[in-house]
């Protein structure tokens, strides 16, 4: 159980010009075996991370690492092999020349038995990019959601929500990268929807005066998917660009 990871590289050089750097290594929850009644891993709150810098500052974070677990959870059908809920406000309202890097987040190899959800991250990544300034720069790794072998028996396999507002009204020639989306490769027994994608919508909107955002390749690949409703369900993706 993890709840408010906060506030690091945040307001780095708030009216003060000069050389401040923050770095970190990875975070990881990664092979454990956990019998639970309700929740395997419980994740919330990735928040306010290399937010608010300013004048030339830079922060560099590792991956965000939720691989290879054994989850049970088993007693009833709002119950969650994998709980992500989720990771919002990274390089935001950032400005002045500042750089912000961040690695992958991975939700990858899990073997997950559930009577809910077999794996429910919300928030993706939400307002990341937002109303930066004056060549501000932040640099995103994948998101992966890959070769992972679940049977969800109450509820959806595999629901992935919200990307929302990333590189959203950027300014004055600041730039936004990020790697690929990915749920590939994946094993889904569902009692409800297979693999469903919801909420994906105004991001790289509203952008101004030479900035750029640079998002890599949606992947959604080599799935195999019972379901007891819709294979894969995707829902309100729109005003990109």
């Amino acid at each position: 159980y993890l709840d408010e990871f906060e506030y690091f590289a945040y307001y780095m050089n708030d009216g003060t010009p000069g050389s401040t750097y923050f770095s970190m290594e990875n975070i990881e929850f990664s092979r454990n075996t956990i019998i639970s009644p309700e929740y395997g891993l419980y994740l919330d709150d990735f928040d306010y991370l290399g937010a608010y810098m300013y004048y030339g500052s830079e922060a560099y974070f590792g991956d965000f690492l939720f691989n290879d677990n054994e989850i049970l959870v088993d007693d009833t059908t709002t119950d969650y092999g994998i709980y992500i809920y989720g990771f919002y406000h990274m390089f935001y309202y950032n400005e002045d020349n500042s750089y912000v890097e961040f690695g992958n987040i991975e939700v990858n190899r899990n073997s997950i038995n559930s009577s809910g959800y077999g794996i429910y991250y919300s928030y993706l990544l939400d307002e990341a990019g937002y109303e930066v300034d004056n060549n501000a720069r932040g640099i995103f790794g994948d998101i992966l959601v890959n070769d992972n072998w679940i049977n969800a028996s109450g509820n959806v396999g595999i629901y992935l929500e919200y990307i929302y507002e990333v590189a959203y009204e950027m300014d004055d020639s600041t730039h936004f990268e990020m790697g690929n989306v990915e749920c590939q490769r994946n094993t889904i027994f569902s009692g409800d929807v297979g693999l469903y994608l919801d909420d994906w919508y105004e991001n790289a909107y509203y952008m101004y005066d030479s900035s750029m955002a640079i998002f890599g390749d949606f992947l959604f690949n080599n799935n195999t998917i019972n379901a007891s409703d819709d294979g894969i369900y995707i829902y309100e993706w729109y005003n990109w660009g």
